[in-house]
């Protein structure tokens, strides 16, 4: 997937003293926590971004006529989804602007910037552990803590989105424009290839919430001598400490330092255990399979327990009927089994959609050629984020295994399973890693989850828009430096365990 978004770093500044009656408050845990009022302020010149004016027909659940109208819909979706799950008895305010140094791709495939965003400026709170060391916290979470406003002419975040996905078709290769829509029972048309605008959002404004490193990653340094809210828990295991306690030189190295960077916070540590898993193998009848197997970052997660079930190869009735890329022929002996698919032709959610459709409980799809470390095994990933049973990529001669043992033993029982001994994927020393890959990124190292996590999850450097209004373990991040949370309502809805 060619997408990528970047967080970027802003000034710090002061505040004035909390006042007794609000640290009294902290001290009480925020028992009358508030939901906070996410505000969009509109940044857009007259007749552009937000302000479009160019007539589009509902769609997705966003009823908006214009394409600003729809525009708007949707960031204040995503302002309403934070809103519910923070605490603060004063607005955040977010500064929209579909507007920014944005380019296209030049050639298939090229990276290309779909948003930057972050918090505006930063501010210490008088809290401990100050002094020595003050703690610089995102405004937003500043104002939240000490219930009052730093700055009422400035909004706590910003977030700019490249409107050219929209107005030159192919800008992100394979894409007309983003997807508007705001259900998630209502997935874009396959045929108008349109990215998922609101996953994207979400990430955003994440970043601007508080979930971002702030050192120039040029040359390690940030500003002493505060302490960023963030720094305190991201920890470097070959180095030994947080990021707070580090040099610059100290900083530069542990943001290349994959995978030994990770997060020490309790809210991520107790939550991981949702939203991971161990890496799966295939088990025909009582033999395990040595094949690499890949979950999908679309659907839910495989169960943490796995799955058994019958399995049978799909007939679509077409000149490679095991391919599914149309409507099953053969779903009265899909329903209830696992759907064995070849890749090939169409994409992975399209054939993991028809099985679906005709009543699979989950999807197998058969590499369909040996694997080499220039073509590995891939990932099916997809757009369709209205999924809702889990698939798996299998290896090619694993497949070829599984098809030969169907076609003698078409009864035979097949499980997913996690492979024993094995570990979470994205956990180090027990806990979570965070992206430190080799080549250093000032919008993206540290800022985000690992990649390598066999899941999507909303705050990894390359987002899924598959996710669509789901935020994961997000909000145990921003636990983790200072936000109150409150109870999600969303989360069996979500396809979680």
């Amino acid at each position: 997937m060619n997408s990528a978004s970047r967080s970027d770093r802003h000034r710090a500044c002061a505040s004035s003293p909390a006042s007794a009656v609000l640290l009294l408050l902290l001290a009480m845990g925020w028992a009358q926590a508030l939901a906070a009022t996410v505000v969009i302020v509109n940044a857009d010149q007259p007749g552009v971004g937000l302000n479009d004016n160019t007539v589009v027909a509902p769609a997705g659940g966003n009823n908006g006529t214009t394409l600003g109208q729809q525009r708007m819909n949707l960031v204040q979706r995503a302002a309403s989804i934070w809103g519910q799950r923070l605490a603060s008895s004063v607005p955040i305010r977010v500064s929209v602007q579909f507007a920014g140094s944005f380019s296209c791709a030049q050639n298939p495939g090229d990276f290309v910037y779909l948003a930057y965003g972050g918090p505006a400026a930063y501010y210490t709170a008088n809290l401990p552990p100050d002094p020595p060391h003050p703690v610089i916290y995102p405004a937003a979470l500043r104002n939240a803590i000490l219930g009052s406003v730093a700055d009422p002419s400035t909004p706590e975040a910003f977030l700019q989105i490249n409107p050219l996905i929209d107005s030159q078709p192919g800008c992100l290769t394979g894409n007309t424009g983003y997807w508007y829509g705001t259900n998630p029972d209502i997935a874009p048309p396959a045929a108008a290839s349109k990215y998922p605008l609101l996953p994207l959002v979400l990430h955003e404004m994440a970043h601007g919430l508080g979930f971002v490193q702030n050192h120039n990653l040029q040359n390690g340094s940030g500003f002493p001598p505060y302490y960023y809210t963030f720094d305190l828990k991201v920890f470097d295991n070959t180095i030994g400490k947080f990021w707070n306690l580090m040099s610059d030189s100290e900083v530069l190295v542990s943001a290349g330092n994959d995978p030994n960077v990770i997060w020490k916070g309790a809210a991520v540590d107790a939550a991981k255990s949702t939203y991971l898993r161990q890496p799966v193998r295939l088990r025909i009848g009582a033999a395990a399979q040595t094949g690499e197997v890949l979950q999908a970052f679309y659907g839910p997660l495989l169960p943490s327990t796995g799955l058994s079930a019958m399995a049978t190869v799909v007939n679509d009735g077409s000149a490679n009927p095991d391919e599914g890329c149309a409507s099953l022929l053969n779903a009265a002996q899909v329903q209830g089994r696992i759907a064995v698919v070849k890749r090939g032709t169409c994409g992975f959610g399209v054939k993991t959609k028809n099985a679906e459709q005709a009543g699979a409980i989950a999807v197998l799809v058969l590499n369909n050629r040996a694997e080499t470390p220039a073509d590995p095994l891939p990932i099916a990933s997809g757009f369709d984020f209205t999924i809702r049973i889990p698939s798996a990529t299998v290896a090619y001669q694993t497949g070829l295994d599984l098809l030969g043992q169907l076609a003698g033993a078409p009864n035979v029982t097949v499980t997913v399973e996690s492979i024993p001994g094995s570990g979470m994927l994205g956990i180090q020393t027990g806990f979570m890693r965070m992206h430190a890959p080799a080549q250093i990124s000032q919008g993206s190292s540290i800022s985000h989850f690992t990649s390598d996590t066999g899941g999507p999850l909303l705050m990894q450097a390359e987002i899924s828009p598959s996710l669509f209004d789901r935020i994961d373990m997000t909000p145990e991040q921003l636990r983790d430096i200072g936000w109150t949370i409150l109870p999600d309502d969303r989360l069996f809805r979500n396809g979680f365990d």
